[in-house]
């Protein structure tokens, strides 16, 4: 069944197999939605605040109107859980000195050390250039390429216009750009 029959279908029978399909159905997009807001080593709060969003979402099912796809419904809602989450925390990275970063194994011993190192050192620096990204920004880009909506989904979610979409991802890819740039990434 496609999600409006089930949530029909939920909203008419209070069946709860309906309303276990639709969360089977996009428990993944959830987390990984509300994962990219929170960045990564946050996957225990991702999934607390997926478990949230379900419970948001079984309590507000039965005034789902219908005027958006359920999909751009409940990703708006997790999209607003997750920004709530983020702003009320205080994000810092964790400092690792010299010495645990020199003593600390390779989970690969037959992988070139500089080779890792310097992979290492790039995906580092791309998220800390998205943390540095306003909010909005790395959102938009997170939903367009990490979880491969259209640019017409990714307004719905947002509810903006597709144009407006366009111009956030133009943007947000321009300022990701220059602050890899800064950081000596420029081959990303």
């Amino acid at each position: 069944m496609d999600d409006a029959l089930l949530v029909r279908e939920f909203q008419r029978t209070g069946d709860h197999a309906h309303f276990d399909a639709l969360v089977e159905g996009h428990r993944g997009s959830v987390f990984r939605l509300i994962l990219s807001i929170l960045g990564p080593g946050r996957e225990g709060e991702a999934e607390e605040l997926a478990q949230d969003v379900f419970v948001k979402v079984y309590q507000k099912l039965g005034g789902f109107r219908g005027d958006a796809k359920f999909s751009s419904w409940l990703f708006r809602i997790a999209y607003n859980t997750a920004l709530d989450h983020r702003s009320r925390l205080s994000f810092k990275a964790t400092h690792q000195s010299e010495e645990v970063l020199v003593t600390t194994p390779s989970d690969r011993p037959d992988a070139d050390p500089f080779g890792a190192a310097l992979d290492s050192r790039t995906r580092t620096t791309i998220r800390s250039c998205l943390g540095e990204l306003p909010d909005l920004y790395r959102s938009v880009l997170h939903l367009h390429y990490w979880m491969g909506m259209t640019v017409a989904e990714v307004g719905e979610t947002l509810s903006v216009p597709t144009g407006t979409v366009k111009s956030y991802l133009h943007r947000a890819r321009a300022k990701l750009h220059t602050l890899l740039k800064k950081r000596g990434i420029s081959d990303v």
